[in-house]
């Protein structure tokens, strides 16, 4: 199944489960989907930014965040320092940083 495809039908699944996107769903969703319609990521790649993208946003909303412009840079470096503090390696972190920074 091709990227594009998978996309879709994991955004068709949400809609059938009643899952409405909030603005941090609909802006990762469309980043997700230029990176694997643009830039031509491998599915490994946009599945591992996926994962690091649904830890970030889960660690935002835990601190009652619920618009993209309400992320500050101090957010940002409180989750890094939060990974490192729990043993997270280098790549993890340069992975989960540049994930971030889109």
């Amino acid at each position: 199944m091709s990227p594009a495809r998978r996309t879709r039908a994991l955004a068709e699944a949400e809609a059938r489960r009643g899952i409405p996107p909030d603005a941090f769903e609909r802006a990762a969703s469309a980043w997700l989907e230029s990176l694997s319609l643009l830039k031509r990521a491998s599915p490994r790649t946009t599945a591992a930014y996926r994962y690091d993208l649904k830890d970030y946003l889960g660690y935002l909303r835990a601190r009652s965040l619920a618009q993209p412009d309400e992320v500050t840079p101090g957010h940002v470096a409180d989750y890094l320092l939060m990974l490192r503090r729990a043993g997270a390696a280098a790549a993890t972190l340069a992975r989960r940083r540049s994930t971030i920074h889109g």
